[in-house]
C-alpha cells in the first residue's frame, strides 16, 4: 500500500487503472528530446494494445526544492497539455509537487505509479531522477520493474549539432538571446503569452505605437534585444511584429511611475516585452496576446531605420515558417 499524500492519490485515481505504458518527467518546453520519448511511448502502447500515459509535476520541482533559485519556465502548463495531446497522449497525471510529495522515497513513488496506473512498461529518459534526495534513476526503475512483473526502458538523450537536447540548454539559449538555437532544440517557434498592459505611450507619441506584454506566470523572457516574429491576439488575428525585450536593470530611469512589469519571482530580474506591429497598431490594452519570436541581427541608431531593416530581415527569414 502506498504512503503517498491523499491529494496525490486522488490525481492518480482520476485517470483510472487501465493497463498503460507510462512515462514520467517534467517535460518543460516539450522539446525535440521529449517529443522523441513520447513517440516511443505511443509506439509501444500501440504494440501492447494499451493506453499511453504521462506522469508530470506542477509546479516545477526546482521551485519547491530550491525556492531561492527560481526556475524560469519555457512553457506554461496549458501549453504542455496541448503538446501532449498533439503527441497522441490524452491521459495525464499532473502531480501537485510539494514538500510532502518530495519526501517520498523512490520506492514509495514507484509503488504509487504501479498501484494506480497498472504499468505494462515504464519508459523514461536517461537523465530522469526522482524520489527523496533524487535517489531514483533509470536503473532503479529497471530493477523495480523486474521485481514487480513489468518492463522498463531508458531512452538515450537526443543530440542536435553535437549538443544534447535539454530544457537547460534551451533556457541557456534564450537567456543569451539565441532564439534560433532554442527553436532548433524545441522543434518549433518559441512563444510567450501575456496580457497587454498600458505603458507610457512614448512610442505612440513618436509615431510607432507599441504594446507592452505582461508575461504570464514564470515564462522565460529572452535576453534584452530586438526580435522578429508574430503577435497573436485572442480574437484570432495574427500579425508580423517587432518585439523589444528589456531587462529592468537596463532600462533608463523615468520621471513617471513605472507601470507593473512581468515578474518571474521576487529574486529574478524584472523584464518587459514591447511589441510593435508592422502593418497596423490598434489599441489592444487588456487583451490576451502571444508572441512567437526570432532575434533580429540588425540594429541601428534610428528607430525608423531599425524598423525598416527589421521588416526586410523578417521577410527573408520568417515567411513560411510554422
Amino acid at each position: 500500500m502506498t504512503s503517498a499524500p491523499a491529494h496525490v492519490i486522488d490525481r492518480f485515481a482520476s485517470v483510472g487503472n487501465a493497463p498503460s505504458v507510462v512515462t514520467i518527467g517534467n517535460f518543460d518546453g516539450v522539446h525535440l528530446g521529449h517529443q522523441y520519448l513520447l513517440d516511443q511511448v505511443t509506439r509501444r502502447a500501440r504494440e501492447l494494445d494499451v493506453r499511453p500515459l504521462i506522469v508530470t509535476f506542477e509546479p516545477h520541482p526546482v521551485s519547491v526544492l530550491r525556492p531561492d533559485q527560481p526556475m524560469p519556465r519555457i512553457s506554461l502548463p496549458s501549453h504542455k497539455m496541448i503538446a501532449f495531446r498533439k503527441s497522441g497522449i490524452s491521459d495525464v497525471v499532473v502531480v501537485p509537487f510539494d514538500q510532502e510529495f518530495a519526501s517520498l522515497t523512490a520506492e514509495e513513488f514507484l509503488d504509487l505509479v504501479k498501484t494506480y496506473t497498472n504499468p505494462q512498461e515504464i519508459i523514461v529518459g536517461e537523465g530522469f531522477r526522482f524520489g527523496k534526495a533524487r535517489q531514483g534513476d533509470g536503473d532503479y526503475i529497471k530493477d523495480y520493474a523486474s521485481r514487480n512483473g513489468f518492463s522498463a526502458t531508458v531512452i538515450n538523450r537526443l543530440e542536435s549539432e553535437d549538443s544534447i537536447v535539454s530544457s537547460s540548454r534551451i533556457r541557456e539559449a534564450l537567456s543569451s538571446g539565441n532564439v534560433e538555437r532554442a527553436e532548433s532544440l524545441l522543434g518549433r517557434r518559441f512563444r510567450l503569452r501575456g496580457v497587454v498592459e498600458r505603458g507610457f505611450a512614448r512610442g505612440r507619441e513618436l509615431g510607432y505605437p507599441t504594446a507592452n506584454l505582461m508575461v504570464v506566470g514564470e515564462l522565460l523572457v529572452p535576453d534584452s534585444g530586438i526580435y522578429a516574429g508574430y503577435v497573436h491576439i485572442r480574437n484570432g488575428c495574427s500579425h508580423p511584429a517587432r518585439a523589444s525585450s528589456t531587462s529592468e536593470r537596463a532600462r533608463p530611469s523615468s520621471r513617471e511611475t513605472a507601470p507593473s512589469k512581468p515578474i518571474f519571482s521576487t529574486s529574478m530580474p524584472i523584464c518587459t516585452l514591447e511589441i510593435s506591429r508592422l502593418n497596423s497598431s490598434p489599441d489592444c490594452v487588456g487583451t490576451n496576446s502571444s508572441h512567437r519570436s526570432r532575434r533580429s541581427s540588425t540594429r541601428s541608431a534610428g528607430t525608423r531605420n531599425r524598423l525598416a531593416r527589421f521588416s526586410a530581415r523578417r521577410t527573408r527569414n520568417l515567411t513560411g515558417r510554422t
